[in-house]
């Protein structure tokens, strides 16, 4: 797993261009009134921008639909893991975490997209379950260690155990995408 700073780093294309541990979004200053410390009130000249951020934490991120297209929107990517039962497979994810991170909060669940223009009032966004619209072709899922206040920085590796009875690996070549025998999942960084 990659801390969300790390992912940051790894941002050369479209489909990862965002920050993983800020998330922005705009007021149409129009439908805006602030009141000034005298009472009075008074409307933007322009947007109103705002910034949600919280704590680090480590994700390892998914998606919930097989689409042969990410080999390209993610580039450098030839590979790819078919998870057939992921609550079994977060259920390994979080005891894998809690030796090498004690302490730290496993959370795992879809990711909840937003609009940077039109934000609800009651809209809740979060800097590590919340993407923009822009996104949301993706469908992603995310796997996350949050250590509230404990930094998380660079790679942490997670032993779960074979996974041949869980998921499959699917490798990209030149006629399309074929599927490797699942003794070889293994992700070193490098795949």
């Amino acid at each position: 797993m990659k801390s969300a700073e790390e992912y940051n780093k790894m941002e050369q294309d479209l489909a990862r261009k965002d920050d993983e541990r800020v998330k922005r979004y705009r007021s149409p200053g129009e439908y805006v009134t602030l009141a000034m410390p005298d009472g009075r009130q008074v409307r933007p000249t322009g947007d109103l921008e705002y910034s949600v951020s919280g704590t680090d934490y480590f994700l390892y991120c998914v998606s919930l639909d097989w689409d042969p297209d990410f080999f390209q929107d993610f580039s450098g990517s030839d590979c790819c893991v078919i998870i057939k039962d992921p609550e079994e497979f977060a259920l390994r994810m979080e005891r894998a975490g809690a030796k090498v991170l004690p302490g730290w909060m496993f959370h795992h669940c879809p990711i909840q997209y937003y609009d940077t223009h039109e934000r609800e009032h009651h809209e809740w966004i979060d800097n590590a379950m919340s993407k923009e619209f822009r996104f949301a072709y993706q469908r992603e899922y995310r796997f996350l260690f949050g250590g509230f206040g404990k930094a998380a920085s660079g790679y942490i590796d997670l032993e779960l155990g074979s996974l041949h009875d869980i998921a499959e690996l699917h490798m990209r070549h030149d006629r399309g995408v074929s599927q490797l025998s699942t003794e070889a999942i293994r992700y070193d960084g490098k795949r």
